[in-house]
Protein backbone atom coordinates (compact mmCIF):
# COMPACT_ATOMS: atom_id res chain seq x y z
CA UNK A 1 0.00 0.00 0.00
CA UNK A 2 1.10 3.52 -0.68
CA UNK A 3 -0.39 6.74 0.60
CA UNK A 4 -2.18 7.07 -2.75
CA UNK A 5 -3.59 3.53 -2.75
CA UNK A 6 -2.35 0.12 -3.82
CA UNK A 7 1.02 -0.26 -5.52
CA UNK A 8 1.21 -0.40 -9.32
CA UNK A 9 0.58 -3.79 -10.96
CA UNK A 10 4.23 -4.03 -12.01
CA UNK A 11 5.39 -3.88 -8.40
CA UNK A 12 2.85 -6.51 -7.41
CA UNK A 13 4.12 -8.77 -10.20
CA UNK A 14 7.73 -8.28 -9.11
CA UNK A 15 6.72 -9.15 -5.55
CA UNK A 16 4.97 -12.34 -6.70
CA UNK A 17 7.97 -13.37 -8.81
CA UNK A 18 10.32 -12.74 -5.90
CA UNK A 19 8.15 -14.35 -3.22
CA UNK A 20 7.41 -17.53 -5.15
CA UNK A 21 10.63 -17.80 -7.20
CA UNK A 22 8.80 -17.71 -10.52
CA UNK A 23 9.91 -16.47 -13.91
CA UNK A 24 7.72 -13.98 -15.76
CA UNK A 25 6.40 -16.82 -17.93
CA UNK A 26 5.55 -18.88 -14.85
CA UNK A 27 3.75 -15.90 -13.35
CA UNK A 28 1.67 -15.62 -16.52
CA UNK A 29 0.63 -19.27 -16.12
CA UNK A 30 -0.56 -18.81 -12.52
CA UNK A 31 -4.02 -18.05 -11.21
CA UNK A 32 -3.26 -14.43 -10.34
CA UNK A 33 -6.18 -14.01 -7.95
CA UNK A 34 -5.11 -17.08 -5.99
CA UNK A 35 -1.48 -15.99 -5.89
CA UNK A 36 -2.49 -12.54 -4.62
CA UNK A 37 -4.64 -14.10 -1.88
CA UNK A 38 -1.71 -16.26 -0.81
CA UNK A 39 0.61 -13.27 -0.72
CA UNK A 40 -1.94 -11.23 1.24
CA UNK A 41 -2.40 -14.06 3.74
CA UNK A 42 1.36 -14.31 4.14
CA UNK A 43 1.63 -10.57 4.77
CA UNK A 44 -1.18 -10.65 7.32
CA UNK A 45 0.40 -13.59 9.14
CA UNK A 46 3.72 -11.74 9.27
CA UNK A 47 2.02 -8.61 10.63
CA UNK A 48 0.22 -10.57 13.35
CA UNK A 49 3.47 -12.29 14.32
CA UNK A 50 5.33 -8.98 14.39
CA UNK A 51 2.72 -7.34 16.64
CA UNK A 52 2.62 -10.35 18.97
CA UNK A 53 6.41 -10.32 19.28
CA UNK A 54 6.41 -6.57 19.98
CA UNK A 55 3.73 -6.95 22.65
CA UNK A 56 5.62 -9.79 24.32
CA UNK A 57 8.83 -7.75 24.39
CA UNK A 58 7.02 -4.56 25.50
CA UNK A 59 8.15 -2.69 22.38
CA UNK A 60 4.82 -1.85 20.76
CA UNK A 61 6.12 1.57 19.70
CA UNK A 62 8.54 -0.16 17.31
CA UNK A 63 5.69 -1.50 15.16
CA UNK A 64 4.88 0.68 12.11
CA UNK A 65 1.32 1.92 11.63
CA UNK A 66 0.92 -0.15 8.46
CA UNK A 67 1.57 -3.34 10.43
CA UNK A 68 -0.97 -2.31 13.06
CA UNK A 69 -3.52 -1.77 10.27
CA UNK A 70 -2.99 -5.31 8.98
CA UNK A 71 -3.21 -6.64 12.53
CA UNK A 72 -6.48 -4.79 13.11
CA UNK A 73 -7.92 -6.07 9.81
CA UNK A 74 -7.00 -9.65 10.75
CA UNK A 75 -8.43 -9.19 14.23
CA UNK A 76 -11.66 -7.71 12.88
CA UNK A 77 -11.99 -10.55 10.35
CA UNK A 78 -11.55 -13.07 13.14
CA UNK A 79 -14.38 -11.45 15.09
CA UNK A 80 -16.85 -11.95 12.23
Amino acid sequence: MTEDGPPPDELIQVRLITEFGWTISELDEQDEARALRLLAARNIEAAVRRVNEAVQSHQVNSVPASVWQLYKAASDAGDE
